[in-house]
């Protein structure tokens, strides 16, 4: 069990570590959702325990009533590696790292002397502490700036931490960063806090109460094993499923008599027909047919958006079972 859960875990950080290079390279928007940032601090602790050597020390002092953030967890998890792999590097003869959290109150005093476009309110900080060989000002007055490293070429671009900064301003929040020679270095990342969600039930939950057991979802994707765990995932809700591997094969089976009332489509496939093409073609016949594309790569959402209709949902390869049930709930349950 515990080599499935730690093959599990590994899964999710490798589908993660795509995710974000595709949204790097593709410049698509973030992915927020509303966590609790000890929940990420401490997967990256469990991550850097097996890689980091062990004459490095890691301690986390998580906040037992931190507040919720709306914040994208996979590159989070990014930017907190990115400063604990700096980290490391200062400390070549072993030291201590510290991962903390805490609550704050942000005040006009702590934003005018950075002149950060950020609002006071409540934020949740995330710090991390070494005891590595620090800074002098001068390096901390560049550290944020794009392709500056301390480190020989082949061992860093000097992009993480500017990468982490545009991430954090992003996410409406800011970083801060204190060290001293000889001292070490501590990083405070600052995330506004959200509502939490006080509804006795979710929105999720209440869509699996309210929907339709007769609906039927056709599933087209010429990778047999994305295609068998989307299928495995509907049914676990009780959903009728269909499954097809190109948009020919889709095609013909609706032209034969299959209705479905929603079509979970790849958009780049073998055959004649790719996704946009198969769901104009279907819709001649089924003009109520609600469509969820899903895809591996942003870019081919680009490229055939002319067959994408502003009605249509879309979500990017690897998709979680929350995130796709939640979009089919959403598409079959009547307005």
């Amino acid at each position: 069990e515990e080599f499935i859960s730690d093959a599990i875990e590994a899964t999710k950080r490798g589908g993660s570590l795509i995710e974000q290079l595709l949204t790097y390279g593709r410049r698509a928007k973030l992915a927020p959702s509303l966590i609790n940032l000890n929940d990420t601090m401490s997967a990256a602790d469990r991550l850097v325990r097996r890689l980091f050597p062990s004459n490095i020390e890691i301690k986390t002092i998580p906040n037992g009533t931190l507040w919720k953030s709306h914040v994208d967890a996979a590159l989070l998890e990014t930017a907190i590696l990115n400063i604990l792999n700096n980290a490391r590097d200062s400390m070549p003869q072993g030291g201590e790292i510290s991962m903390e959290t805490r609550n704050v109150q942000i005040n006009q005093d702590f934003i005018d002397p950075h002149r950060e476009d950020i609002e006071p309110g409540r934020y949740v900080m995330i710090s991390i502490s070494d005891t590595g060989h620090g800074m002098d000002k001068r390096l901390v007055s560049k550290v944020f700036e794009p392709f500056f490293t301390t480190k020989s070429l082949s061992e860093g671009s000097g992009l993480g931490l500017s990468m982490v900064m545009g991430f954090i301003h992003q996410s409406k929040g800011a970083i801060r960063v204190t060290s001293e020679p000889g001292l070490g270095t501590t990083f405070r990342m600052y995330f506004p806090v959200e509502p939490v969600d006080t509804s006795p039930m979710s929105t999720l939950h209440v869509a699996r109460q309210t929907l339709d057991q007769e609906k039927k979802v056709l599933i087209v994707d010429d990778d047999s094993g994305v295609r068998s765990v989307l299928a495995r995932q509907l049914k676990d809700e009780k959903i009728k499923v269909f499954e097809a591997e190109t948009g020919d094969g889709a095609f013909e089976a609706m032209d034969s008599g299959l209705h479905p009332d929603l079509l979970l489509t790849d958009i780049v496939m073998p055959g004649a027909l790719q996704g946009p093409e198969l769901v104009q073609k279907a819709r001649a016949m089924l003009p109520d047919l609600r469509v969820l594309f899903i895809s591996g790569y942003p870019v081919e959402m680009t490229h055939h958006a002319a067959g994408i209709a502003p009605t249509d949902k879309q979500l990017i390869k690897p998709v979680s079972q929350d995130k796709l049930v939640a979009a089919v709930m959403d598409l079959l349950i009547e307005d």
